[in-house]
């Protein structure tokens, strides 16, 4: 769709950016001034200007870093998945379902992150992925200018590579959910068992 494809264009998500966030608050306080102390006839280029100059001071986007403590809780991993998902929305449209299928893996694996006590290996891949693979492989595409990121340079291109990158965590955190539901139905089955063993009457009862 039109409108669609216009929230995923460069001018869309400027709108919301932060540089012009603060060039907008600027520009509004000086449209404030002149309909209260008035600024002169040339007011238009003072608003113009206070505009631009809140735009170049406000900080860009910040780098995405993620910092989990050893043994990370659910907690924590919750906080990083969310930072790398607002990182995840500056993907370009084709990219961006890649990396919702594994954020919604690693999801999964932190909503039941207490049945992977038994798996240290797993836990210490998904925080590996959490705090250091992931958002890596996103901060070094999203720090490439926009026009650089689909060129095509010895057969690849950085867009291609991140998508390779993106599938590679996709598979390995759904084996890991796999893994996490496969032990929670075998539970289930032991504790059926259980049930069906306690409660089994004998054809001898009455």
């Amino acid at each position: 769709m039109a409108t669609s494809n216009f929230l995923d264009s460069g001018p869309a998500r400027y709108l919301g950016s932060r540089k012009n966030l603060a060039g907008l608050g600027l520009g509004v306080a000086a449209v404030a001034a002149q309909l209260t102390v008035g600024l002169g006839e040339f007011w238009p280029a003072v608003v113009a200007g206070a505009y631009a100059v809140g735009a170049l001071v406000a900080p860009g986007e910040p780098p995405l870093v993620v910092t989990l403590g050893a043994g990370a809780s659910a907690e924590e991993l919750e906080r990083g998945i969310a930072r790398i998902r607002r990182a995840a929305a500056r993907l370009e449209p084709e990219l961006r379902p890649r990396a919702d299928l594994l954020l919604a893996a690693l999801d999964e694996i932190v909503a039941r992150w207490g049945e992977l006590a038994g798996a240290p290996d797993q836990m210490h891949t998904v925080e590996s992925i959490v705090g250091d693979y992931l958002p890596t492989s996103l901060r070094r595409y999203l720090d490439l200018p926009r026009r650089v990121r689909a060129e095509v340079r010895g057969g690849t291109s950085p867009q291609r590579e991140l998508a390779g990158q993106l599938d590679l965590l996709a598979a390995e955190s759904g084996r890991i959910r796999d893994a996490v539901y496969s032990r929670a139905l075998d539970a289930m089955d032991d504790h059926g068992r259980f049930l069906r063993e306690k409660f089994r009457r004998s054809d001898l009862d009455l």
